[in-house]
């Protein structure tokens, strides 16, 4: 399964690296060489996957998953040197999975492939209920008498 993926580090090789793996493996992938510029991209909801790969400049890692996981449910690979305890509180603190460096790349495609399978759904475009359709892209619920009612954001979610 492929995804879109977000890859976040301060070191230009390390993204490049990831980026040409990730490729092969089919993957569509975006990069960000800042935590604030990863928060924000995440935010606009057009990634399944980020990958941060520690240090990050000046935001810890579990920082980093922490400012994501309040603003997104996109799914979160972390990448570092961390001790065993540091590893805990980046899980703690939002992300999906922790992979110590150095890594085997098979490896961590195998997790990224992983947690695609959780978080990457087929794009449905409606639903059909026996009273009527919701339209995923519109936001809207046209019942079965042709009356158009239009979700707002928390109604969408629910």
């Amino acid at each position: 399964m492929s995804g879109r993926i977000l890859i976040t580090s301060s070191t230009i090789e390390t993204r490049l690296e990831l980026r040409s793996a990730l490729e092969f493996d089919g993957h569509e992938v975006m990069e960000a060489n800042t935590a604030d510029l990863a928060i924000q991209d995440t935010c606009s909801d057009m990634h399944d996957l980020l990958i941060i790969v520690a240090p990050t400049g000046q935001m810890a890692a579990y920082d980093f998953c922490r400012a994501i996981r309040a603003k997104s449910n996109i799914g979160i690979i972390v990448v570092d040197y961390l001790e065993s305890e540091s590893a805990i509180d980046v899980l703690n603190a939002g992300a999906d999975d922790f992979v110590s460096v150095p890594f085997v790349m098979a490896e961590l495609l195998s997790r990224v492939r992983a947690i695609l399978r959780r978080v990457v759904r087929p794009k449905k475009k409606e639903i059909v209920l026996p009273d009527g359709t919701i339209d995923l892209e519109s936001r809207t619920i046209t019942r079965r008498d042709g009356r158009v009612s239009h979700l707002t954001p928390k109604e969408f979610l629910r």
